[in-house]
């Protein structure tokens, strides 16, 4: 799979019209503004972030939700104008949309037959006008070598790499950071507090969210029930079901056929990556390429701690809270999210510690459909904090990972977060590692200024 990359980009000095924009487009529709450095992962239903990076004349906005840009670049052109929307479609196609605050001015798309930005929606415009690098020339202050070196590029569609020709479309209008995934400014933003890039970009981030403290303020870790994940709960809630007419039930049988044998396909399409990735831990063979495929970028040897180590102690400055190792860990790295609060291994087993916030509480103590809850004790740190130990079994297939079939989960309801401990090992009870997990649990402790 190729690459992926769309970003609105807004010439001037649009940052006012950017921030009002997005406030009362989305406040209208329940969103506020959170401060402060993000401490959970995004939350697709309640949440929605926006990274901008500046440099010189150009503002670039890249959107969380992909599915609601097209709103989002209605809000934004009618508060400043013009706006350049550029994407790239599976390394296969790429293009741009030229719009001012009434229409179209111009438009390219190197593979009309493959993909189409604007193809359902086209904002208001009866028709799509022809790519001309004249007018993107007139329209955004460009030099004439400019806008033949555009027009060579629309010349070329269908040869050469589409990602290739994007970067050097942006390249001439100055805004070569506009050909990034929204995945990889995530990871630049927690690896690169202070938001100052090696290329002059300067990142900045805005996230709304809709405020649940109502049912933040009524969560008890130890009165909340353990669910199961199954077809009919959602967020712990019983869901009711409907009688489905006949015609209805024979042609799910029919795809439900389709689908096994697509199944079939993709469990050996599964085995040739898995393969290919083992070959590439070995003897260094190419990376598979995703939407993400760049995230790396920003941390080549893929090493990001968002944590600080003191003695055996574990320090996390975002999420305010600190551990302390037991005997035998030792730190590990983690994953680039704003969720992931420590990682170590004990014993051989890898240790995480996430984030969620208080009101997925219901979700957090969801367990899949195929489990079963062996063990389920709540009880009170020394410090005060209320903590959950919990063991999952987890049945058929999915228990026969070489990871092991007991999940061991101890859940901790701070102040303003609970705290996930996770792990995984091949048996339970007596396994090595519970009496120092245990250890490592009760030192956990909020840092002063989180309290």
């Amino acid at each position: 799979m190729g690459a992926f990359y769309n970003s609105i980009c807004l010439a001037g000095d649009p940052q006012t019209a950017v921030h009002s924009a997005l406030e009362r487009w989305l406040g209208a529709r329940g969103f506020v503004p959170e401060a402060g450095p993000p401490r959970f992962d995004l939350d697709g239903n309640h949440e929605r972030h926006v990274f901008l990076l500046r440099r010189g004349r150009w503002t670039i906005v890249f959107f969380s939700h992909f599915d609601e840009e097209k709103r989002l670049i209605h809000e934004l052109r009618q508060q400043h104008a013009p706006l350049l929307y550029v994407w790239v479609y599976d390394s296969e196609a790429w293009g741009y949309d030229l719009l001012d605050a009434e229409r179209f001015l111009t438009s390219f798309n190197s593979d009309p037959d493959l993909t189409s930005s604007f193809g359902d929606v086209p904002l208001d415009s009866t028709e799509r006008p022809a790519a001309s690098g004249a007018l993107v020339q007139r329209t955004l202050g460009l030099t004439a070598d400019d806008a033949n070196a555009i027009d060579q590029l629309h010349g070329a569609a269908g040869q050469g790499d589409a990602e290739s020709h994007c970067r050097t479309f942006c390249q001439r209008l100055g805004i070569d950071a506009a050909v990034i995934s929204y995945e990889a400014l995530e990871h630049e933003s927690l690896a690169r507090p202070d938001g100052q890039r090696d290329d002059g970009w300067q990142l900045h981030s805005l996230r709304f969210v809709r405020p649940m403290e109502g049912a933040a303020r009524r969560v008890d870790l130890h009165t909340v029930k353990v669910t199961k994940w199954s077809a009919h709960v959602v967020g712990g809630v019983e869901t009711r079901t409907i009688e489905l007419p006949r015609e209805v039930i024979d042609e799910l049988a029919r795809q439900r056929k389709r689908i096994r044998t697509m199944a079939a396909l993709m469990r050996s399409a599964s085995w040739l990556v898995r393969l290919w990735r083992t070959l590439q831990q070995h003897v260094s063979l190419p990376r598979l390429r995703g939407r993400d495929a760049r995230a790396d970028a920003a941390d080549p040897k893929g090493g990001y701690r968002g944590y600080r180590r003191d003695g055996r102690r574990l320090i996390s400055e975002r999420h305010g809270c600190a551990i302390t190792l037991p005997n035998g860990a030792t730190p590990a790295a983690q994953d680039a999210r704003p969720g992931a609060v420590f990682a170590l291994d004990l014993d051989d087993v890898r240790v995480l510690i996430n984030a969620q916030r208080l009101w997925k509480v219901a979700e957090v103590l969801r367990r899949p459909n195929r489990s079963k809850l062996r063990h389920d004790d709540p009880r009170t740190l020394p410090n005060g904090l209320k903590t959950r130990h919990m063991v999952i079994e987890l049945l058929g297939p999915s228990g026969d990972a070489p990871e092991g079939r007991f999940v061991l989960l101890h859940v901790i309801q701070g102040p303003g977060a609970l705290y996930v401990v996770l792990c995984r090992v091949p048996r339970w009870p007596r396994h090595p590692i519970d009496v120092p997990l245990r250890a490592l649990v009760d030192s956990f402790a909020m840092l002063d200024s989180m309290r």
